[in-house]
């Protein structure tokens, strides 16, 4: 048996061996612990580190398709506006190609049609002139074909250089270049226009006064030359032919694009044909107007032509006006007012009263309540010269009434002022 203090020494060792384990025990745990600790997180950087690489990765491969995708449809628009753009050109070409072949097609005919005129009228009727017995005078000559050898001339030189340009057609050809070469020339139409009135007068004249000239342009009108075009009908063509330019460049300018190297002639001559143009057609009207003032002077009995066809009256207004109940015609001129009964429906009016428009005063008459019309859509007239007049006229419609009394203002004012302005 041991002693008692060596047995206690030998239950201290033994405790303290024990403590010394479990203190390693729980040492080596700790430590297997932070290890397994150091490894899960380890293992969780790894997981992180690929996933944002992968994520890196699936960010710049989208990058890239989007990329090219973008190059892709970069590329398709450019090309698809490309394609735009040169079948807008090609239709803009074919349709400035159209427009010059019926310019060149129209202008041929229309030069053939004036050589017609030269060579089958005007220069017979000249020949005739140095014979004993003209068929015409010089002077009718003159009248009836006015300018038309001028025009012929020009014309032609005119159709030579469409006919080259159109021989040698591309995108670069021109043709606002040729009009303006001969823009001024075309001048020359304006005082044909002006004559025209004058001519188809004169020609009239010669058809029911002149039996020689009538048998004569019975015959030549037959030859196979003419291809039965009568003359008055060869006569109007350079009447019409200048809006017809102004027609066809407008066309043209609109399918020729700003780049192109024609455009800036095209728009200066558009500009320069439609002065033509607008001249030629105020001289047409001012042959309408007159035509219409010769019209009217063969329907007034008694002879009104010393008040009709002054050279400065202008016919403003004609129509039917009921007065008192009598339907009669009203005719407003620059200067006067006649009053008329038509004897002949629509042919003959016998004029009752002329009123110098400066001693006229019209005042509106409102429209009563009673169901008769004498009184509708009225006015009254005032006349204040050597015979003292007042009487009320009914409109057919109040649109016509209102125009009534605004051209007989504006007439009466306008002559007032020019009698105003005129020398004594």
């Amino acid at each position: 048996h041991l002693p008692h203090s060596a047995l206690a020494a030998s239950m201290g060792n033994s405790a303290s061996k024990r403590e010394a384990d479990e203190a390693k025990r729980k040492a080596d745990a700790e430590a297997l612990q932070r290890e397994a600790e150091e490894r899960a997180r380890s293992d969780e950087l790894d997981r992180y580190l690929i996933a944002e690489e992968a994520e890196r990765t699936r960010l710049l491969n989208l990058r890239k398709t989007r990329e090219s995708l973008g190059v892709v449809l970069q590329t398709h628009g450019r090309g698809y506006c490309q394609r735009r753009r040169y079948k807008r050109e090609k239709a803009g070409f074919q349709r400035r190609w159209h427009i010059a072949k019926e310019l060149l097609a129209t202008e041929q005919s229309y030069v053939r049609s004036l050589e017609l005129i030269v060579s089958q009228f005007v220069k017979p009727l000249q020949a005739s002139l140095t014979t004993p017995h003209p068929i015409v005078t010089n002077q009718q000559l003159r009248t009836v074909f006015s300018q038309v050898e001028s025009i012929a001339v020009v014309n032609k030189h005119f159709l030579d250089d469409l006919t080259s340009c159109m021989a040698n057609w591309s995108v670069n050809s021109c043709i606002g270049a040729i009009f303006l070469r001969f823009v001024d020339l075309l001048k020359s139409y304006i005082p044909y226009v002006s004559n025209y009135t004058n001519s188809s007068d004169t020609l009239d004249s010669l058809q029911s006064s002149n039996p020689r000239f009538v048998a004569w342009l019975g015959i030549t009108v037959a030859l196979p030359e003419c291809h039965d075009h009568d003359l008055p009908s060869l006569l109007i063509m350079p009447v019409q032919r200048i809006p017809r330019y102004a027609m066809l460049l407008t066309d043209m300018l609109k399918h020729t694009p700003k780049d192109h190297v024609d455009y800036p002639a095209l728009v200066e001559a558009t500009e320069k044909v439609r002065t033509v143009a607008t001249v030629v057609n105020e001289s047409k009207r001012d042959v309408d107007k007159f035509q219409d003032k010769l019209a009217l002077a063969a329907k007034l009995t008694p002879s009104q032509d010393h008040v009709i066809m002054g050279q400065h009256i202008k016919l403003v207004r004609q129509g039917p006006l009921d007065v008192g109940g009598s339907p009669l015609v009203f005719v407003l001129l620059s200067t006067v007012l006649l009053k008329c009964k038509e004897k002949e429906k629509g042919t003959k009016w016998k004029v009752q009263t002329t009123y110098d428009i400066s001693h006229l005063k019209v005042t509106d008459v409102a429209d009563n309540n009673t169901s008769t019309t004498q009184f509708k859509h009225s006015f009254q007239i005032e006349y204040s010269g050597n015979k003292k007049e007042r009487f009320i006229v009914s409109a057919p419609t109040d649109e016509l009434k209102q125009q009534w009394l605004l051209d007989l203002y504006n007439a009466s004012r306008s002559l007032c002022r020019s009698r105003e302005g005129s020398p004594s």
